[in-house]
């Protein structure tokens, strides 16, 4: 921009410590700069040396350009890791594992549960193996107690014998 060069100008001729001169002659009117600061150090041995200046910069502008930075993602290849674009990768490479589970688990491709199996070993009658879906409907709570109850062979018969007589009797009240 032709309108504001002179003022980026007057910064780096300041720095440099030189005076700029415009086309037409004049000097432009010299902008701010940073005041060089005094520091004096001690030595070791108590004596104090000569004061040294220190000149301070003006804080970076936002349109200084890294040349460096740019030829090494230019010229060498090296980039900077996009973290926005590694997490959006993770999640579409996650829900795609995921949706892909769900779809063969649907299909019956691949079967898995989170609850606790165990095989059945051994032959069964039919009408005992017929019983399994129906224990799998109870509650935990109550197959633990047909568990009990079964662990005791005579007093189940007795219990099942009540309960089949209290059964039948509602459903011989229910037809009349």
């Amino acid at each position: 921009h032709q309108k504001d060069y002179v003022e980026k100008a007057q910064v780096y001729a300041a720095a440099l410590g030189v005076t700029l001169k415009v086309n037409n002659g004049t000097t432009p009117t010299p902008l701010p700069t940073a005041t060089p600061t005094i520091i004096s150090a001690n030595t070791s041995s108590g004596q104090s040396s000569a004061p040294r200046q220190v000149a301070t910069l003006p804080p970076q502008n936002a349109e200084i350009v890294d040349y460096v930075k740019r030829y090494n993602e230019e010229v060498l290849g090296q980039r900077e890791t996009n973290w926005g674009g590694v997490t959006v990768w993770v999640l579409i490479g996650a829900m795609l594992i995921g949706s892909g589970a769900l779809v063969s688990h649907n299909f019956g491709w691949v079967h898995f549960s989170f609850k606790e199996t165990k095989a059945i070993k051994g032959e069964f009658p039919v009408d005992v193996a017929d019983l399994i879906p129906d224990l799998t409907r109870l509650k935990p709570h109550a197959r633990q107690s047909l568990r009990r109850l079964l662990r005791k062979p005579e007093a189940a018969a007795e219990v099942f014998t009540a309960l089949d007589k209290l059964n039948s009797d509602d459903s011989s009240e229910k037809k009349s």
